[in-house]
């Protein structure tokens, strides 16, 4: 057309992106089952071997037929070397298949990454960082060595609980002992033989005595920081017997002692099978989604739009696609603020025994039930949930996480996030290519449909976002200008030069700000106001030449997920530099006075550059954005069940106490069985459990 009519050319002919509903399922890594089952039974923290990873891929493996090495997940393959599942693979990838890919994780580490293996080992202090994918596989293979150490661990330490529950409980069962280990016979044998069983389990969880040590050297506590104290108190115990109190029969407690070391070497299970999920996602190949921190000089755009809402030092994040995750160590082994709390337990429960030893020489006025006071006092406020009160909701929160791709890095994640009060998008996500389409196009003047659709293609190429996509579609032909500069960046519209033409292309209020009368029909303000058409203009060498009517739909869960996100008080951005996108658009969709959600417009395009090689987060997402945002919403729920399981320590304290209060006070506290103390701790595993499996759901 070279006159100065106007053609109108509908885009129906242009391939349209199918439906968000009509798209097919995006073909997913195979995802391995992990132990147990998905509402956390007791099997989901020990391992069945029956529900172990390999099951699931075999049976995939089985429906499509011979299993496709070449096509098979590598971190996949990994995790199950890890969990030590050789036979599943074998039978999900053939003998001969799984028999290289062992092979092949031999050979794969550089002899330099060795070099480096042996001098960190030489350094036990110097933590090791994930820092190229070529680690990947050793990793996976030190966590398979770990795991399997861990579960000789654990059935040993049962054998020890079970051997222990005999030796101290068959009298009161209604049994005897041989008559040398009697302690009516021989009090002092007895109490030594206890207490080398104890201290056999101790040897078994060395790893978790170790940690506990470690964790009072750097006043960092953990949970296995009780382990020291209760092996110091039960010696002091056997050393009062057996130098004091030679001739008095003994009631040890050895047994609830041997349960909490029980309950270590599980909490230590729950951690290696949280990080083994962790590290299966953060090492995978694909493309991951991570929830990346913006320094304050970055989240100009964020701390402007939502200063109503947000602190004066804000913690603003954007989610960002990037291809490796940096700092997985350093933030596995990083220290949470919630375990700050076992400053307090630990001396607290000392103070418990040194106080009942006092309690007990005024009351009782004998030394001996004076120090069976202290002694029953101490493992009776002992919160043996404490154990498994951090582990089990963050193993918890990982399984979930782990369903949907993603995964928590480290528990001190829970403190990065919880402090969130902005989430950036891009535009992509919620405006994904597949809702948005190009309509129709009216040109005037000079204007011809080929060179409109490939200014506008050559644009929108540089500027990036759904568009830009649906450009690239329509354009297959065609092409694109590879010498597109844009000049300047607009709420409402862009500048550019496109092989040396001037352009301008946007919003009517844009052409009227520079100068240009737009081209308007009578029903464009109703077609605007439906919130899913959008109207550009572009102008060419001072000449208008095209009217684009563009249609944008936006995710139908992004609303489900700003609600959510509502909930925990977090404001949500959608960074774009698209002119089309606007908080008008947006505001049919979703009530903005009632949510905090805004465009945030790019002043440049630098700006809207997606992805980077390497990104430092603590919540990745190999499945989506959406798959992202919802391991985020459980950081809030993740923290309150930790408060929660906290309480009921701080409970089984002061219940335990007063427990034995009374019983000093009716003079009874001598003939307490250790059965009746690992019951009363039992009982309070109850709750930790119930809150761990429910509250997160």
């Amino acid at each position: 057309n070279d006159g100065n009519e106007t053609v109108v050319f509908s885009l129906n002919d242009v391939p349209e992106q199918p439906a968000p509903s009509e798209l097919p399922a995006p073909e997913e890594e195979n995802v391995p089952e992990l132990p147990g089952n998905e509402a956390g039974e007791p099997g989901e923290i020990i391992g069945n071997p029956e529900n172990l990873p390999g099951e699931a891929i075999a049976a995939a493996s089985e429906e499509n037929g011979a299993a496709d090495p070449d096509g098979f997940d590598e971190t996949d393959a990994n995790l199950m070397l890890a969990f030590g599942m050789e036979d599943e693979l074998e039978k999900a990838m053939g003998k001969e298949n799984a028999d290289r890919l062992r092979s092949d994780m031999e050979k794969s580490i550089p002899e330099d990454q060795i070099k480096k293996k042996k001098v960190r080992e030489e350094k036990p202090g110097e933590l090791r960082e994930f820092i190229t994918p070529v680690e990947a596989k050793g990793i996976f293979e030190n966590y398979k060595t770990a795991f399997g150490k861990n579960a000789l661990s654990l059935f040993a330490m049962a054998a020890v609980v079970i051997v222990l529950f005999f030796y101290e409980n068959i009298i009161t069962l209604g049994g005897h002992l041989p008559d040398a280990l009697n302690p009516v016979y021989y009090p002092v044998v007895n109490v030594m033989v206890g207490l080398q069983f104890l201290f056999i389990g101790a040897g078994i969880a060395y790893r978790s005595l170790i940690k506990g040590i470690r964790g009072l050297i750097d006043r960092k506590p953990v949970p296995e920081s009780f382990i020291p104290l209760i092996l110091l108190v039960s010696v002091i115990f056997a050393v009062c017997v057996c130098f004091f109190s030679p001739d008095v029969t003994p009631v040890t407690f050895n047994f609830p002692a041997s349960l909490c070391l029980l309950f270590a070497v599980l909490n230590e299970r729950m951690d290696l099978r949280r990080e083994i999920m962790s590290f299966n996602i953060i090492s995978s190949k694909r493309t991951k989604f991570a929830l990346e921190k913006l320094e304050l000089g970055d989240a100009e755009l964020e701390t402007k739009a939502f200063d109503k809402f947000l602190p004066k030092q804000p913690a603003v994040f954007k989610i960002n696609k990037t291809g490796f995750i940096d700092g997985y160590f350093r933030r596995t082994k990083a220290y949470p603020s919630t375990k700050l709390v076992l400053k307090a337990f630990i001396p607290a429960s000392a103070a418990i025994a040194a106080a009942s030893l006092v309690m007990g020489a005024i009351l009782l006025r004998d030394w001996q039930s004076a120090v069976m006071l202290a002694y029953t006092a101490f493992f009776f406020s002992l919160p043996a949930t404490v154990f498994i009160a951090f582990g089990l909701p963050a193993f918890r929160a990982s399984r979930l996480a782990f369903a949907e791709n993603s995964a928590f890095v480290g528990e001190s994640a829970l403190d990065e996030y919880t402090t969130a009060g902005s989430i950036s998008f891009d535009d992509r996500e919620v405006f994904p290519t597949a809702g948005v389409k190009l309509r129709s196009v009216k040109v005037f003047g000079s204007g011809r449909i080929d060179t409109v659709i490939y200014n506008v293609a050559s644009i929108y190429s540089v500027l990036g976002g759904p568009l830009s996509d649906v450009l690239n579609v329509a354009t297959a032909d065609l092409g694109r200008s590879e010498d597109t500069e844009i000049l300047s960046v607009d709420n409402e519209g862009v500048e550019a030069l496109v092989d040396g033409k001037h352009l301008y292309a946007g919003k009517a209020d844009y052409l009227r700000k520079n100068g240009y009368v737009p081209v308007s029909d009578p029903d464009d303000e109703e077609i605007v106001s439906g919130g899913e058409i959008s109207i550009m203009y572009l102008v060419c060498d001072d000449e208008v030449i095209a009217k684009l009517y563009i249609r944008y739909r936006i995710d139908p869960g992004f609303e489900v997920t700003v609600k959510r996100l509502y909930k925990s008080g977090i404001c949500v951005g959608i960074k774009t530099v698209d002119p089309n996108i606007n908080d008008e658009m947006l505001s049919t969709k979703i009530k903005l006075a009632k949510y905090p959600v805004r465009v945030l417009k790019y002043s440049d395009i630098s700006g809207s550059r997606r992805g980077s090689d390497r990104t430092d987060s603590g919540i990745v997402s190999k499945k989506s954005a959406k798959a992202l945002l919802s391991v985020f919403t459980l950081c809030d729920r993740i923290k309150h069940v930790t408060k929660t399981n906290i309480a009921v320590d701080i409970i089984t304290m002061i219940t335990g106490l007063a427990v034995c209060i009374a019983t000093a006070v009716i003079g009874s506290v001598v003939s307490v069985p250790s059965l009746y103390v690992a019951l009363f701790q039992l009982f309070w595993l109850i709750p930790v459990y119930l809150m761990s499996k429910f509250m997160l759901l």
